[in-house]
Formats: C-alpha cells, structure tokens, sequence
C-alpha cells in the first residue's frame, strides 16, 4: 500500500514531564452574536480556510484561528467585501491572546471599511476595552465615550459605561462614576452587567457619604435569588444604615446576611458589624451572643476579643475587665474580661474613663484592618462623616503589643518542646498564645514559622496559609523569607491558583536567587511556562537552572540531583519542540551517565532513542527502545506508553504485523489513558490490512477518526486515506473514490491530498472513466503543486491523455 510505510510523526512536547494543561483567558465582555455568527459558518465565507478557522475560534485555540484568519487576509481572492468579517475575528483571537496592538489594528481596518458595517460598534467598543485594560485610561475614556454617543442603543452601551464608571473611579472622580453607574441603572437594568453596576454605584455612593441614597441604589438587589449579590448588597446596606446612625437598621441588615448566607465570606463581618450595631444601641449584654461563632474564627478572633472585653468592661464600668497590657499579655488580659466579669484582679480603670475615638480609618467595624479596596467594601478615604463618628479605641494600640519578653521565649521554648514530643495540638495552641501578644520581634517571626510548618505538616493548608503570609507581609526580611515564600508558592499552586502561585515564584526567584528555594522557584516556572507553550520564557529558567546546578558542588542534595535531572528531560522537550534532534543525543550523551538508574535517566534514555527515530536512524532507534522496554516495565509514568508504541510503529516498516498486533494489544491494556491511543488505533488497522483483513482495518481506522484528540491531525487525515486503501485493494472503486475525495476537502495536509487524487484517478482509470482522471489529475497538479506525488500525477495525466487520444 501507498504510504503504509510512513510512522505518524509525533509532537516531541507532550512527552517528558506530566503537564496539565492550563489556558489563560482574558475576563472580557464575551460579544455573543459573533459566536452565532461562526456557528452558522457564515453562508458567504465558502473558503476552506475561513471555516476552518471558524471552528478552530469556536473552541478557544486562539492561536490556531489566527494564524488562520490571518492566512485568509494574505489570500489574493478573498472578495473585498469580505474582508472585514476577517479582520473583526482576527482582532477577537488576538485580543484572547493578550496581543492588544495587534488586535487593535485589526479593528481600526473593520472601521476603515465603512460606518455602516455591522461590525463597527463591536470594533469600536472593543478599541475602547484593550485601551483600558492595556493601562491607557486617556484612550480608552475617549473611544468609549465616543461608542456611547455613537451606539447608545447597543448591547455593549451598559458595558462601555461601566467601563467608563471604573475609570473615574481610577481617576479619583467618583461623582462622575456614580453619573455613569446610574445611567446603567436606570437605562440598562436588563443588561447582564447590570447587578454588578449596581452593587459599584452602591460602594461609591457611601464612599462619597451620599449614605440615604445607598438603598435607592441597591433596589431589590438585597432580596435577589443570587447569593453573591444578595450578601454583597445587604452588607453595603447596613454600613450605610450605621453610618446614617440608624443603628437598628444596620443591626437588622446584618443579621439578615449571616443568617440567610452562613456560608458567605462576607458572613463573619456581617456578625462582627452586627456587634458594633448592638454596642452603639448601647445593648451590651446581646454582644456576646451575637458575636460568639467568630472565637473559632483566626481571622476575626482578634476583633471578637477585643469587641467582647469592651463590653465587659462597659458593664463592670468601675473596674476594668481588662488588665493593663503592659503587664501582660493581650490574650490572658481578654480571657480574664471575657470568663470572669466583675472578678479582675487587674487594675482599676477610672469611672469616667471613657474609651479613646479610634482614628478616622478604624471607623468603620464592617472592613478588614488595614485594607483600603474599594472592591471590598471598603472606602479608600475617610469621610466627614465617618470622622464625626466615636467608636471605642482600635485594637492596634502600642500599649497591647508591649509583652513581657520573657514570656515569650518561654512560650517559644514550650512549644517547640510540645512538638518535639509530638503533642501537636498543645503545640499549637502555646503558639497560638504566643502570637496573639502581637509584639513584634524575632520571637515572634519565629513562632508565625514553626507554627506555619506545624499546620503545613498536618495537612492544615488554610491555616498554615495564613501564617505564612503573615510571616511574609510583617517579616519581610526573616532568615526564613525564602522557604516561607516558596511553601506559600506551592499552597497557591496545589489550590488551583497559578497566577497568584506564578508571582510568588517570580518574587521567590528573583529576591533570593542565591537560595537553594531559587532552583525550585526556576524549575516551577520553567514547567509552567512550557505548559502554556511559552518555550522562549521556558527556555529561560530551564538554561539558568542549568546553569546553576552545572556546578556539582550545587548538586549535593537529592533534591537538587532531581531538579537537575528533571530540567535536562524538560530541556529535550523544548528543544523537540524545535526538531534539533542532534542537540538531544548530545545533551544526553554529556549527562545521562551522572545518573543512577532511575526515572530520570530512563527518561533521558528515551530521549535518546526518540533522537534515533525522529532522524531516521530507525535500526538504532529499534535497538535502544528494545532495550528500555523491560526496564520500564514497573515504571507508572505517561511517558512510558512511547515505548511499546515506537516499537509498534518500527515493527509496522519492517512489515511484522503479527509482532505489530501482539504490541499494541499490550499497549491498550496497560494505558487505558494513553493520550495517543489514536496512534494505537491506526496501527491496528495497518496491521489488519497488512494480513489482509480490511473490513476490521476500517474499523480501527474509523476510530481514529471518532477520537476528539485527532481533529486536524496528519493522523486523522491518514486513517481517511487508509480507508479509502482498504476499499480500493477490495476494487470496490465507488467507495474508495468516496473516502479519497474526504480527504482531497480537508484543510491541511496537502500533501496526503495529491495522494488521495492520484489513487482517485486511479480508480476512474479502472472503470475506464479517462475524462473524469484527466480532470482530477490536472486539479491535483493545478492545487497541490511541488508535492512529492507530482511526477506520479503528470505520468497518470499524460496516460489517460494517451488513452482519451487511442479512443478518439
């Protein structure tokens, strides 16, 4: 059979170390007609390649349909009338690529080609979006405004708004965001983005200390069957009840939130307001029960204290609960005020010592300390009436963080020893002690640490999240900052968050590169950077880590000896991705004898071979995965499945089918999972048709051709071919022209598509159809010129012409 003899060329960069997959897409506002549109392929874009790349947008491979778009833009033929649809979707796939400046030329073309162009406002918004999300605030308010005056019954007014709603606010203008919002509001209030606009007109408004007109803002919003918006808008409510001292109000709305949303983040501020709402009633003794779920609460524990002692104080009013903090610590202080009200032996407060107002950005009991987002609820700059308002003293008084330090080296001491003798529990709750002092100091970076390790060696990954970025956000500077940031980078990325895990191992790598947690943060980038087929930003890290570890002395830890290795096998990826298969063999050659038998070096072992087979050495390759076969036999890594399927495919040249069939049945059962069980399939099929039994050869081929994972591929593509083989050895012509012809209308691949039209021909030649072989050896030749099949093709052509000349 005509290219039978031809192994499925495999990508090198899927192989080495196990992935995952991660595609980074930008939050924009998703222009749901533009989808439609390509759903229905769009009756007058007839080219293979725009549909093509039509399909290729529709499944986010964005860089895919770019370059096909892109490839439609250079084609001479294209309609003029026509081009600007192109444009449009060129600049869609680039702005999802990040690539804002390219994507905006591609705009500023739809706009070129005429007002009346129904894909005008889309580009003009769209101009107006990358401008603000490419940090040009100037641009971006000009081309937006200039949308709004323009298109203000569109769809994406309500958005351009919003935009514009949030660049006042970058600009400190907040009057003119809230005119922004409120046109939204009251114009839009159908529109997708309509909630959120709210809850931001909403924040700005008590912001700006327009409190009596939050409500009208919020609407129905408190009641919405949405949990998000319902919490979100409750809790702005009730702070704009206490700032208008309508305390019972505020009390009522916060009740209502940690009631109806327990599970809500915003639930335990809730409650905490709720407090500070009871405290202003001047109803103490209802404090302690409202507040008591956040004592089991890290976060707000130290509020909950803090609130509960005042009220205990407020009731004894003669003596104070709470003992002065110079003389001991914070947490022994409140639990003296919270378990034994009117029993202190601490000193005696005045009876008309009244508590001290906290400063104007302590005001509010609905935000968390020392953050000022304006996403969170929070205002960014005290108001006139916030100021007006006194609330007991914060606190984050210097007197509280005065503790003995005796205490706390003693604290420290108990600790460790706790650990030590693996009570773990009382470990912990002594550094819990020691850390609620908040004196700052060496001992107490130390016990955020060793506190931090233990939760981390429990499994207690939100616990020890916390304290590592506290240790990191008040001990910048600590002999542990390294390990803490690294053990932070790793929570972050265990937990799904890459980008947030991406900056901490960036801080990580370029802060201390001279740690040994440097080479771990290099490492992690370096796969990272390769998962997302960034191989420049790969290339990068892998060639410092090289670097780095290239001295011996720097390799003296297991783990480093592993990062070595593990950057060598990532190093061949790369370099596989680009084809330079000597490089391998000498990367290998250099280094692979360093390592002891291993993962490592079977891993770099199959590299080697993989040099052999992809440079055409298939007697070397043969050898060599011969003998990696047996030593990979307990070895449960993916990679591993490459093995028996290039021996598979090096047994199919030398035309071994039964050793063909006997390899690839072990294969499908042992990687069930194999993500190249395509390839699988279509060896089956070689090898059925080789012994002769094409109907079970089409079968596997069709499976290949139902697999998701061979869309667009040279394999898929072959399987068409090979069924159209099968057919034709079967000289069942009707048929075999039928599978051949699927092939001619693929979109790549072109030169298995001069070989499906010649073997077509050859089928109209053997039902003596010379007319229709001559047409299809001239189409052939006229489209797929230069392919290997050409000589072929012009000797068919001239022998049907001879033919159609002997009949005549």
């Amino acid at each position: 059979m005509e290219g039978a003899g031809k192994p499925a060329l495999l990508s090198g960069a899927w192989m080495a170390v196990a992935i995952m997959s991660q595609f980074f897409r930008l939050n924009l506002v998703c222009f749901g007609p533009v989808i439609l549109g390509l759903a229905a392929s769009h009756a007058w874009a007839t080219g293979a390649a725009f549909d093509y790349a039509a399909r290729l947008y529709q499944q986010a491979e964005w860089q895919q349909a770019a370059d096909g778009f892109a490839r439609c833009l250079q084609n001479s033929n294209t309609e003029p009338s026509k081009l600007t649809s192109t444009h449009f979707y060129l600049g869609e796939c680039l702005v999802q690529l990040g690539h804002f400046a390219e994507a905006r030329q591609q705009y500023e073309m739809v706009l070129q080609a005429g007002a009346g162009d129904q894909f005008a406002p889309q580009a003009t918004f769209r101009i107006g979006e990358i401008a603000w999300l490419a940090a040009d605030p100037s641009q971006a308010k000009i081309r937006l405004s200039q949308f709004v005056q323009k298109y203000p019954h569109n769809a994406l007014t309500a958005y351009a708004l919003a935009y514009l709603g949030e660049i006042a606010l970058a600009q400190n203008d907040l009057q003119q965001a809230i005119v922004f919002y409120r046109r939204v509001v009251e114009n839009y209030s159908h529109s997708p983005n309509a909630n959120k606009v709210r809850v931001e007109l909403a924040k700005t408004l008590l912001t700006v200390g327009r409190v009596d007109e939050v409500s009208v803002a919020i609407g129905r919003l408190a009641s919405a069957d949405d949990p998000k918006w319902a919490s979100e808008s409750l809790l702005i409510q009730g702070r704009a009840a206490y700032h208008g001292k309508h305390f019972e109000t505020a009390q009522e709305d916060f009740r209502r939130l940690y009631e109806r949303y327990p599970d809500s983040p915003l639930a335990p501020r809730a409650r905490l307001a709720a407090g500070w709402s009871l405290w202003k009633l001047g109803k103490i003794a209802d404090i302690e029960e409202m507040i008591s779920p956040l004592e089991s609460n890290p976060r707000w524990q130290e509020d909950y204290h803090y609130l509960l002692g005042l009220a205990a104080n407020e009731v004894q009013r003669g003596s104070s609960a709470m003992k002065e903090p110079a003389k001991d610590d914070l947490a022994s202080s409140l639990e003296n005020a919270l378990s034994e009200i009117g029993q202190s032996s601490g000193a005696v407060a005045s009876t008309d010592q009244q508590p001290a107002p906290r400063l104007a950005q302590d005001d509010d009991p609905t935000r968390e300390p020392a953050q000022f987002d304006h996403e969170d609820f929070l205002v960014d700059q005290p108001t006139p009436l916030l100021a007006q308002d006194d609330y007991p003293t914060s606190l984050k008084i210097e007197g509280v963080r005065q503790v003995n330090a005796s205490r706390q080296a003693q604290l420290l001491d108990e600790a460790v020893g706790l650990v030590r003798d693996g009570r773990h529990d009382a470990a912990l709750a002594a550094y819990r002690e020691l850390l609620l002092t908040h004196s700052l100091g060496e001992v107490h970076a130390e016990a955020l640490w060793r506190s931090a390790r233990l939760h981390d060696r429990l499994a207690q990954r939100a616990d020890a999240l916390q304290l590592y970025r506290q240790l990191l956000a008040e001990y910048p500077e600590t002999t542990h900052a390294a390990e803490a940031r690294l053990a932070l980078a790793w929570h972050l990325d265990r937990s799904g968050e890459r980008v947030s895990a991406r900056v901490e191992f960036q801080e990580l790598h370029s802060k201390f590169p001279q740690s040994s947690q440097a080479s771990e943060a290099a490492y992690w980038l370096a796969v990272a950077a390769a998962d997302e087929t960034d191989s420049s930003r790969s290339s990068h890290y892998a060639d410092w880590l090289l670097v780095r570890l290239s001295d011996a002395d720097e390799r003296t830890t297991p783990r480093h000896r592993e990062l070595w290795g593990r950057t060598l096998c990532l190093k061949c990826q790369l370099v596989a991705a680009t084809e330079r298969w000597q490089m391998i063999r000498e990367l290998v050659a250099q280094h692979g004898g360093e390592f002891e038998e291993g993962s490592i070096k079977k891993r770099l072992d199959l590299w080697s071979a993989e040099a052999e087979f992809r440079s055409g050495r298939y007697d070397q390759a043969r050898m060599m995965f011969e003998q990696l076969q047996p030593r990979t036999k307990d070895v449960d890594e993916t990679w591993v499945a490459m093995v028996p399927l290039r021996r598979a495919q090096l047994a199919a040249r030398r035309q071994q089918w039964t050793e063909v069939l006997k390899i690839i049945d072990l294969l499908e059962s042992k990687y069930l999972s194999f993500e190249l069980m395509y390839e699988v399939d279509y060896l089956r099929g070689r090898a059925n048709a080789g012994r002769g039994s094409m109907a079970a050869a089409r079968t596997a081929y069709r499976q290949v051709l139902e697999n998701p994972a061979t869309a667009g591929t040279e394999t898929a593509t072959m399987a068409r071919w090979m069924i159209g083989e099968t057919f034709f050895h079967q000289h069942d012509y009707a048929r075999a022209r039928d599978a051949f012809q699927k092939v001619m209308q693929q979109p790549a691949h072109p030169e298995w598509k001069a070989r499906a039209a010649l073997q077509a021909g050859k089928c109209w030649e053997l039902e003596q159809q010379w007319e229709e072989a001559k047409a299809l050896y001239n189409l052939a030749l006229e489209r797929w010129q230069d392919s290997q099949s050409q000589e072929q093709l012009q000797a068919r052509l001239k022998w049907a012409n001879h033919q159609l000349t002997q009949k005549r």
